[in-house]
């Protein structure tokens, strides 16, 4: 190869390695570094390990990325931590949880000397089960279904306790998370009766009733009806006539 040829490719080769150089800069901080940002624990239980390294003492929290990328801090009961604090030099962090049924993920951020390092955490792969009331009924209890209906009767207004009916029956909501993953706060979804909702949550039997719990919200399309009163909430058994007064919204 002639010389002419090999003068361009060695400054190829070294634009490459200096834009290597500037990602690792970006990517690695001083402060703190850990052996691996992306833990993976199976779907049947168990834990990882990774190591710390750090100049000076850090903490550490749990948190869940909602829907508008928000950072909210929560106790994700499911993710145990060996540790939450530590000091200057060099330490194992292990990661552990139980089995699951359905894949799930979090996010841990470890804080030192004002410097953050994110570590994503997932088990299993994420997937929620399109789901009629009929199949949240049948379903095992700790999983997360998807279900769509009309919301039929509210229970509380500040948990967020309500019922979601669709063609094979009725399923009671409780508590409804806000679009920040908050809680006692439904009122700001401004949902009412009528109104089409799509959520998602996990199923749990409590005594004899099946509910979903802390849902999150995924739609609500808004009824352009509004039942105000009815005169014989019951009619007749030989049959008769059913009167409702009617708000038209749209």
């Amino acid at each position: 190869m002639k010389l002419k040829y090999l003068f361009p490719l060695f400054i190829v080769t070294l634009a490459l390695m200096a834009s290597c150089d500037e990602e690792d800069a970006v990517t690695l901080l001083q402060e703190i570094q850990v052996s691996s940002s992306y833990v993976a624990i199976p779907e049947g239980g168990g834990d990882a390990t990774i190591t710390v390294t750090s100049k000076d003492s850090w903490t550490a929290e749990k948190v869940l990325i909602w829907k508008n990328d928000t950072t909210v801090q929560d106790s994700i009961k499911w993710l145990t931590i060996s540790s939450t604090r530590g000091s200057a030099g060099e330490a194992e962090l292990t990661f552990s949880a139980p089995s699951t049924l359905n894949g799930r993920t979090a996010e841990v951020l470890i804080h030192s000397s004002g410097k953050t390092q994110r570590i994503n955490i997932i088990q299993g792969l994420p997937k929620i089960e399109e789901a009629t009331v009929a199949d949240v009924n049948a379903g095992p209890d700790g999983k997360t279904f998807r279900v769509t209906g009309v919301c039929t009767a509210i229970a509380n207004t500040q948990y967020g306790n309500w019922y979601l009916t669709d063609e094979t029956g009725t399923l009671y909501v409780y508590g409804t998370l806000d679009a920040k993953g908050g809680k006692q706060n439904f009122l700001s979804w401004g949902l009412e009766v009528g109104d089409e909702v799509t959520v998602q949550g996990p199923k749990l039997t409590y005594g004899s009733t099946i509910e979903l719990v802390d849902v999150t919200v995924i739609s609500i399309n808004k009824s352009l009806i509004k039942v105000d009163s009815v005169e014989n909430k019951v009619l007749p058994i030989e049959g008769g006539e059913f009167t409702a007064y009617l708000t038209c919204k749209g």
